[in-house]
């Protein structure tokens, strides 16, 4: 008889005195979680991580939307990079994700299988200054959080 846990697939991220654990079953998963906070970079980074389309919505924010903007879209398109297995060794670039505060979480351009219209993105509500994201290939059927503060 086998296990019905053999499938588990899990998947880990932390970040200054926080830390989320994704789990699933027969399919992988991918999840980050980063504190909003200010560097330096911030206009610099978008430029090495966005696509165009992304970059021209970035830059169409208020100024004062932008660092949070840019933190909800690195954590959603880390957690679909995770997810694969490849991590930042692809080019994400073309991994294509909303982030503008009246979007919901989506995964808008994919070039590899499955495609983006069959991945489930979500952003996962943590305490206030930070922003996290769960990817799945397929439908999530039920999110349940679980995070440690420490």
């Amino acid at each position: 008889m086998t296990s019905p846990l053999t499938d588990l697939q899990f998947n880990l991220s932390h970040t200054h005195g926080i830390a989320l654990i994704a789990l699933a079953r027969a399919r992988p998963i991918g999840v980050d979680v980063e504190e909003v906070r200010p560097f330096a970079e911030v206009e610099n980074l978008p430029r090495r991580i966005f696509s165009i389309r992304e970059l021209q919505t970035f830059r169409d924010l208020p100024p004062s939307d932008r660092q949070a903007a840019f933190f909800r879209a690195w954590t959603r398109k880390e957690a679909v990079v995770k997810a694969t297995g490849l991590g930042f060794s692809m080019n994400v670039q073309e991994v294509e994700v909303t982030f503008s505060p009246d979007e919901d979480a989506r995964l808008l351009e994919w070039p590899a299988t499955p495609p983006a219209r069959e991945w489930t993105l979500r952003e996962v509500e943590i305490p206030s200054g930070y922003v996290a994201a769960v990817a799945v290939p397929g439908q999530i059927r039920e999110l349940l959080v679980k995070g440690s503060v420490f």
